[in-house]
């Protein structure tokens, strides 16, 4: 059954995808694919990119989840040292007190790795790697986001040249130019010589003048030399020909353009101007192709332990014991503040309860008024209630018996108000047999209406 790897390779604006099979019978280029990404999405908003690079995988059919990511030499930072034999934990010691000397940040700002060289009379060569930690964490969330299980994150370019057994490889790709070399004491370099506005000529210069112009500076810089073996060019853009033709005669050297891996067979590699980025799926079924691997440093920063275990154990108990009684303490000096002020609360408030207790009995004379009155005032209230309030109605007499039985005589303006007055009556529930007795002028000028009702009081409790 076939193994699948992705390889990534990210830039700055775009990333490079290929998916890699693995069968037993070699290894074969199944998918390539480009996204490219604007400012909105860039690597500062790492789930939101990778929700849009899953998208952008399902789209182009890749179905591998086994991932490695390759970075451009632009986001690296590299320095050579010469160390002399020790064990591994004391080169790692050596390595990190290196790193905290030459590099302006923090050890807790960068994520380190080193390639070792082979051992001279000098001593050991050293390539010391350093990325910036918040890079890592974002490529972490961005394969998260994308549904991807990360392996491993890499330099592109140089596990191009490792693919390729070459000392000296240039590399055209979406990040621009860059170039890895190696020399005798087998130590990796890696550098960006050109961005990939280079092929637009802003300045108006020829390409490959302008590019033969960087190579010769980087050269210089890192005092090496082509050599006579001369370069191997992977053109994963799409250059044509005649760029690296006219690089040659600028560079007055040899530039053989790389059409398949030396190292490991690939099917498919020629024509899909994706090397980099297929060289990079290779490192999850050849590790060693991948000489820097930032997501399992060796270099991990720990801070040395200073005391023993007895004495770290007695710290923790002594503190343990004053924290006890720092807090018992505590507590009993907020008791006795508590009790204080309650105290004086207590002193203060008994002007008010005085007053209060004053009040308090003055309701209660007046309470028998509203829970304890008689019958006859709620019988008067009662039918007070059915008077219109426009003072159409009023009442002249009302006699009330001990059986609670009445009569009402009134005057009104009209007869529509001795009904209204009647009906109100009829309809509350505390009043019972009502009856209009009589209803007739008075016989004065004023034409007012005298009437006479009889009724009941049943009482409130019924209501």
């Amino acid at each position: 059954m076939g193994h699948r790897s992705l390889g990534i390779a990210l830039g700055n604006r775009a990333m490079q995808v290929a998916e890699m099979d693995a069968t037993s019978s070699g290894h074969h280029l199944v998918h390539v694919a480009e996204f490219q990404f604007g400012e909105p999405d860039s690597l500062q908003e790492p789930s939101a990119l990778g929700q849009k690079l899953a998208q952008f995988l399902k789209q182009h059919g890749f179905s591998a989840s086994q991932t490695v990511i390759g970075l451009p030499a632009q986001w690296l930072m590299l320095k050579e040292k010469t160390l002399p034999p020790a064990s591994a934990e004391m080169l790692n010691n050596m390595l990190l007190i290196q790193a905290e000397r030459d590099f302006s940040l923090e050890l807790a700002d960068l994520t380190l790795d080193y390639v070792p060289g082979r051992e001279t009379g000098e001593g050991r060569a050293v390539m010391l790697v350093a990325v910036l930690r918040e890079r890592i964490q974002q490529i972490r969330s961005l394969a998260d986001a994308a549904g991807l299980k990360l392996q491993a994150i890499t330099a592109t370019t140089l596990a191009l040249a490792n693919a390729s057994r070459k000392d000296q490889v240039l590399h055209f790709g979406t990040n621009g130019v860059e170039l890895a070399t190696c020399d005798s004491d087998g130590l990796p370099r890696l550098c960006h010589v050109a961005p990939g506005s280079v092929f637009n000529n802003p300045e108006g210069r020829p390409a490959a003048v302008q590019l033969a112009g960087e190579l010769r500076r980087v050269l210089a810089l890192t005092q090496r030399s082509a050599g006579a073996a001369g370069m191997q060019v992977w053109d994963d853009t799409g250059v044509a020909a005649a760029l690296i033709r006219d690089l040659a005669l600028e560079l007055g050297m040899p530039l053989s353009l790389g059409e398949h891996f030396e190292g490991v067979a690939v099917e498919g590699l020629g024509s899909a101007h994706a090397a980099a980025v297929a060289a990079v799926a290779l490192c999850q079924f050849h590790p060693k192709l991948a000489p820097v691997d930032l997501l399992h440093s060796r270099l991990a920063v720990k801070p040395p332990a200073k005391l023993s275990s007895r004495a770290i154990w007695g710290a923790v108990a002594a503190v343990a014991l004053l924290s006890g009684a720092a807090y018992m303490l505590f507590d009993w000096h907020q008791s006795a503040v508590e009790v204080a002020e309650l105290r004086q609360k207590r002193d203060e408030m008994k002007e008010q309860i005085g007053t209060a207790k004053s009040f308090i009995e003055r309701v209660n004379a007046t309470r028998t008024w509203y829970d304890r009155r008689p019958n006859y005032l709620e019988c008067l209230r009662t039918i007070t209630l059915c008077f219109p309030v426009e003072g159409r109605a009023w009442t002249s007499n009302l006699s009330l018996r001990e059986d609670m039985r009445g009569i009402l005589n009134g005057r009104a303006v009209d007869e529509k108000s001795v009904l209204d007055v009647l009906d109100q009556m009829k309809s509350s529930r505390a009043l019972a047999g009502v009856k209009l007795l009589q209803m007739r002028g008075s016989g004065t000028k004023n034409a007012e209406i005298t009437f006479g009702i009889s009724f009941a009081f049943r009482g409130t409790e019924q209501r």
